[in-house]
């Protein structure tokens, strides 16, 4: 099974204020979606309970959240995972061929150490109100295989690329 993180990171590694984006980039999200098309989604309670998550987290997609909340209760789409590993280990389970790893922060730097792969837009502005943020991306671990970059315009407001990194360990492999 591929383990991929999807995330949206400014320039000063933010990807949340206040349990939402705090930006707007309609690109990001129809790359967003394209990017979890068929994907088994893991993501952290906080962020499956966000705004943006109840939009998501349809009963189309199936989901594995992580809570240490022993009352949570899910939908029937949804799977309930007590930590990280027990999420990898039912992934793995179910026979999933990829898992998209959406957030949010304790999540990403919980599963950066065993990714494969990294599908990143890298919003070209900082946000100082931001209140979460991405692990650093190592360049000593993470090889950028591709990139798309974009000027901001009428619809984004703000300049952005889109990048993929490989873990070097998985590029040595082939």
């Amino acid at each position: 099974m591929r383990i991929t993180l999807i995330a949206a990171i400014a320039a000063n590694g933010a990807i949340g204020a206040q349990g939402d984006l705090p930006w707007h980039l309609p690109a990001d999200l129809d790359f967003f979606y394209r990017q979890i098309a068929g994907c088994l989604l893991l993501s952290g309670r906080r962020s499956y309970d966000s705004p943006q998550g109840r939009a998501m987290f349809t009963p189309e997609r199936r989901v594995i959240v992580v809570s240490r909340q022993p009352d949570f209760q899910a939908p029937p789409h949804v799977m309930v995972a007590v930590s990280v590993e027990d999420a990898v280990q039912q992934a793995r389970h179910s026979g999933a061929p990829r898992l998209c790893v959406l957030g949010g922060a304790e999540i990403y730097l919980q599963t950066i150490g065993i990714a494969d792969e990294l599908v990143i837009t890298q919003v070209h502005a900082a946000f100082p109100d931001a209140d979460s943020f991405f692990p650093d991306i190592d360049p000593a671990v993470w090889k950028e295989v591709w990139r798309e970059d974009h000027m901001a315009d009428e619809e984004n407001g703000y300049g952005y690329s889109f990048v993929r990194y490989e873990k070097y360990a998985n590029l040595l492999m082939c």
